[in-house]
């Protein structure tokens, strides 16, 4: 497959996929059903996932940051943007897969992984469809030539130390109405590693 919008080295390749995952059964069909996030609880059972997991269909989607909602005592939601305060990228953990439409065209697609939260995500998402939980993270190396090398976990315990938490309001630029519609559209750079 040629993609304009990739890159190689020996490690994987880069390229550009649609967030929210279509199964290669779907037929190029994206789901009636939320497929952004995939559960780690759930990667061995459902439907959308287990063919991806199965085939070691796994990638990293590069970030500078994400948002996650909190409710405030006052029961106002409030995003806050959440970085790592030591790196400027890191990669969320998530699976991909291929899916041809019937005239041939094929759409790459993907969903990163989510897991039950630690002690400081559980308590910033708080709200929502799936509260108390966060992606999976990796550390990326810091050259971009070494963007596709294996990552280095990030354990559960050690992240409060690296993750930086930060309200966002509406003097930061932002209309917090258009979060939930603006973020899950963007295309990400996906990185398929090869896990030797």
């Amino acid at each position: 497959m040629t993609h304009d919008s990739q890159y190689r080295n020996a490690a994987g390749t880069g390229l550009m996929m649609r967030w929210g995952l279509i199964p290669w059964f779907a037929k190029g069909t994206p789901p009636h059903y939320s497929t952004i996030n995939a559960t780690i609880e759930n990667l061995e059972r459902g439907a959308a996932w287990r063919g991806p997991w199965s085939r070691a269909q796994r990638c990293i989607m590069p970030a500078a940051a994400f948002y996650e909602w909190h409710m405030g005592e006052n029961g106002e939601k409030n995003p806050f943007l959440i970085k790592l305060a030591d790196q400027e990228l890191f990669g969320f953990v998530a699976l991909w897969d291929c899916s041809a439409k019937p005239d041939g065209t094929v759409i790459e697609s993907c969903a990163l992984i989510t897991m039950p939260g630690n002690e400081l995500m559980r308590h910033v998402h708080n709200t929502g469809a799936h509260p108390f939980r966060m992606p999976g993270a990796v550390q990326l190396a810091p050259s971009l030539q070494d963007l596709l090398r294996p990552p280095h976990p990030v354990s559960q315990p050690t992240v409060s130390r690296h993750v930086s938490p930060r309200p966002v309001h509406a003097s930061n630029g932002i209309n917090r109405s258009q979060l939930p519609q603006r973020i899950p559209s963007l295309p990400f750079l996906s990185i398929l590693v090869t896990l030797k």
